[in-house]
């Protein structure tokens, strides 16, 4: 059987009228092949189902519509009758059987179960064409005067382009109504799409006019109630595509009844077109139908013409039972039209014309926004759809210019219930069901496991503390020979190993600390600082000689937090200890910071009575650190030694200078300014200056000496002082950048001394002092032995296949 014979045989058929002619037809075109002539006779059933009420044919209706074809006729052959401008003829006006009142009927367009519909001319003021609907003599019932005094009315408040005007109305003598309206010469939506293979976009297009009239109409408080492709007509106005809403015959009036007369809605009795009738139409119930209705509608007809088929299948919806039918339309979920399309190959042609949108599939151009917003507008529960038609054409609107749309997939949630509620009892057979198989599998397999999960977080926890172990022995290796590389001065390898140290433990403060100490030798106190604080973070005690000078670097680089926990436990060492080195290095850390006078006065003078006892017992108490070392024997507080020595180092006092009393001196006039008593400040720190020619402490005492006598407005000194500390700055800076091994004195002395310098510049001078870019320099230089290390480590894990 040809598909193609099929197709022009239905398509012949279509032109004949409803019965035994077109019967006849198809018997004879079919020559006995009785397969073809049932596929024919099935394509003739569906199309006469899914055809407007107005449109479908009986052989009541044939026979009236000949005796007014014969009539028309008769007239003719027995009159004269002008002609119009297109030549047809023009009874002339006195011959009143072919005429309705001011209008000449010249051919009948249409006929339904209750009108007719004619093209006919206007004769008086104007002459045009238009379109008559009649009511038939033998349908004027209550009901369908009704109705059809509705229609008129509907039309009649409406005034939109893309809605049939009216333009008159009366009745004939014969007592028949009629009204006078807009003649629409075009085809259905979905024909002229499909006939001129229109894009995505230009159907959306139309669509939003459909949308625009359907919205005028909801305005004037109508409600359409049988929106679909055959009541949306494009007819052509200067080669452009215009739409026109037609056929209010079933329309519904939301405020103000459209007629004094009573229209009676029968109980459950379904109006509108089931293909296209939205789930509270097929309810049948109390719930009133409003303007949401009209919106599934739409999302039916743009399903159509996106995907050219309707969201039911039409053959298994024609072929249901009345019952079945409306269970489908309130219950059941069509598919995405993306995902109708990938299930058929109808559109064959439409996927060719949408080459030109980026050559995706017309399948893959709907999926997404499109999809959605059609769901949204069919959505069974009207609450969830669009609430105006305007708001549908807005969100059409937004996808054609490419922004977000208001529509978006269900949740997971709503289908779930939605599916429990379509199936409550077979939802609650099957959770109890569940319930029953669930606990009695959890009862049985409980203790199973439980013994499961033991035994894997029992494995879990051996293997993170084997784990750890290593991590940890390794890591202890790396910092030992992290320390023995910085003393032999091989920067790059120590600053490596205490990298990939930090990585292996990175709870482990040591690591952090040691790291931090390596990067203030080399100069890069920021860095350092930050170091520090990671440390004292992680539970760093800070109570040892080792965090000698940490207070000085954490309040240069402003980590305040840092600095202040330090000096919250060098404070607490101060009740421990009675070493009178220890409680110097303490006292300098918390003076670093002006504080309250008060609070410093206890510590300065238990400093005098340090030097007091100095100078009485010959300086023999005075214990560690070792008159050449920095704190802890060393500045990062390793063990001292080295076959380099120690970078940093403070270098040997000359003969006759004892350095344990010049830091007693250095301490306990720092105490003393800070306790306000800038006098006793500027005696102790005069006797530290006066030896700055072999002391580092005369060059760290220039700068708290010239606060000092700012204090007590003795300017010139206080400036000559403030050069003094300026050349000092100059001094350690060229010596560090000559030789990173070999500065003039340690790092942690420099800092203290460059932090009291920024105070006495920004007293005396009023502003921050210069930066000296080779502090900059310092940094740069460290950053490139960080990056160096980095790339070796990563060079390393890969050799070792980690």
């Amino acid at each position: 059987m040809s598909f193609d014979r099929e197709k022009s045989i239905f398509l012949a058929a279509l032109d004949l009228p409803f019965g035994a002619e077109r019967d006849a037809f198809v018997r004879a075109q079919c020559d006995g092949d009785e397969e073809l002539r049932g596929a024919v006779k099935e394509l003739l059933s569906a199309h006469d189902r899914s055809m407007n009420v107005l449109d479908h044919q009986t052989p009541q209706r044939m026979a009236l519509q000949g005796q007014v074809k014969s009539a028309a006729e008769a007239i003719a052959q027995n009159a004269t009758w002008d002609r119009g401008s297109d030549g047809s003829a023009i009874p002339p006006e006195g011959e009143d059987n072919s005429f309705i009142g001011n209008y000449v009927l010249l051919e009948k367009l249409g006929e339904g179960g209750f009108g007719q519909v004619y093209v006919a001319e206007q004769r008086h003021p104007v002459r045009r064409r238009v379109a008559i609907k009649l009511l038939k003599a033998t349908a004027v019932t209550a009901d369908a005067l009704a109705r059809f005094e509705a229609e008129r009315q509907a039309l009649a408040m409406m005034d939109h382009p893309n809605i049939a005007r009216i333009f008159d109305g009366g009745t004939t003598s014969t007592g028949q109504p009629y009204f006078v309206m807009e003649l629409v010469r075009g085809v259905h939506i979905t024909e002229f799409c499909r006939n001129h293979e229109l894009p995505v976009t230009q159907r959306l297009k139309l669509f939003l006019d459909v949308c625009h009239a359907v919205q005028h109409a909801h305005q004037k408080g109508i409600i359409h109630r049988d929106l679909k492709p055959s009541n949306v007509l494009i007819t052509l106005h200067d080669a452009e595509a215009v739409v026109k809403v037609i056929d209010f015959g079933v329309a519904k009036a939301l405020h103000e009844p459209l007629t004094d007369r009573t229209i009676y809605t029968r109980f459950a009795q379904m109006i509108g077109t089931p293909m296209y009738m939205s789930p509270e139409q097929a309810e049948m119930n109390s719930l009133d139908v409003d303007t949401r209705s009209d919106i599934y509608s739409l999302g039916v007809l743009l399903y159509e013409l996106l995907t050219e088929q309707t969201p039911f299948d039409q053959h298994r919806l024609q072929t249901a039972s009345f019952d079945e039918m409306r269970r489908m339309i309130r219950e059941e979920d069509p598919p995405r039209p993306s995902a109708r399309l990938t299930t058929t190959t109808r559109l064959i042609t439409t996927r060719e014309a949408n080459r030109a949108v980026g050559e995706r599939s017309l399948a893959s151009e709907l999926k997404g926004d499109l999809d959605w917003i059609v769901m949204k507008a069919l959505e069974k529960d009207r609450r969830r759809r669009y609430e105006t038609a305007a708001d549908l054409a807005r969100d059409v609107q937004r996808f054609l210019d490419q922004q977000p749309v208001v529509a978006r997939p269900p949740s997971h949630w709503y289908r779930f219930t939605r599916f429990a509620r379509r199936n409550r009892t077979v939802f609650a057979s099957t959770v109890i069901v569940l319930l029953a198989l669930v606990s009695g599998t959890i009862f049985s397999t409980w203790q199973a496991v439980r013994a499961t999960i033991a035994q894997e977080e029992a494995e879990r926890l051996r293997q993170e503390a084997v784990a750890s172990v290593e991590n940890l022995k390794r890591a202890n290796v790396l910092l030992d020979s992290a320390r023995a590389n910085a003393d032999e001065w091989r920067w790059e390898l120590a600053l490596q190993q205490y990298t990939e140290a930090t990585e292996l433990q990175p709870n482990h403060y040591l690591a952090w600390s040691g790291r931090g100490a390596l990067l203030a030798r080399l100069g890069d106190w920021p860095h350092a600082a930050s170091n520090y604080a990671t440390a004292l973070e992680l539970g760093a005690p800070a109570n040892n000689p080792a965090w000698w000078g940490v207070p000085q670097l954490c309040y240069y680089a402003h980590e305040t937090n840092a600095y202040d926990q330090v000096c919250q436990r060098m404070q607490e060492q101060l009740a421990t200890t009675d070493d009178p080195g220890q409680v110097s290095m303490i006292v300098r850390g918390i003076c670093i910071q002006p504080r309250d006078p008060d609070h410093i006065k206890a510590m300065a003078f238990r400093m005098e009575a340090y030097l007091f006892e100095e100078s009485q017992n010959d300086r023999n108490r005075f214990g560690p650190p070792h008159p050449g070392h920095g704190p802890g024997g060393r500045p990062d507080g390793g063990p001292p030694g080295g076959p380099k020595g120690i970078p940093g180092e403070r270098k040997p006092f000359p003969p006759g200078r004892d350095m344990r009393e010049d830091i007693l001196r250095y301490a306990t006039g720092v105490a003393n300014y800070r306790a306000g008593d800038s006098g006793r400040a500027i005696e102790l720190l005069s006797e530290v200056r006066r030896g700055d020619e072999r002391s580092p402490f005369g060059h760290m005492a220039s700068a708290v000496l010239a606060l000092a006598y700012h204090q007590q407005a003795r300017d010139e000194d206080a400036i000559q002082e403030l050069a003094v500390a300026d050349k000092s700055v100059d001094m350690w800076l060229a010596s560090m950048q000559a030789s990173l091994e070999d500065p003039d004195y340690p790092w942690f002395d420099f800092v203290e001394m460059y932090v009291w310098y920024r105070e006495a510049y920004q007293a005396i001078t009023k502003r921050s002092p210069p930066v000296d870019p080779r502090f900059h320099e310092l940094s740069h230089h460290v950053e490139l032995i960080l990056k160096s290390s980095e790339e070796s480590s990563v060079q390393h894990r890969t050799a070792n296949g980690q």
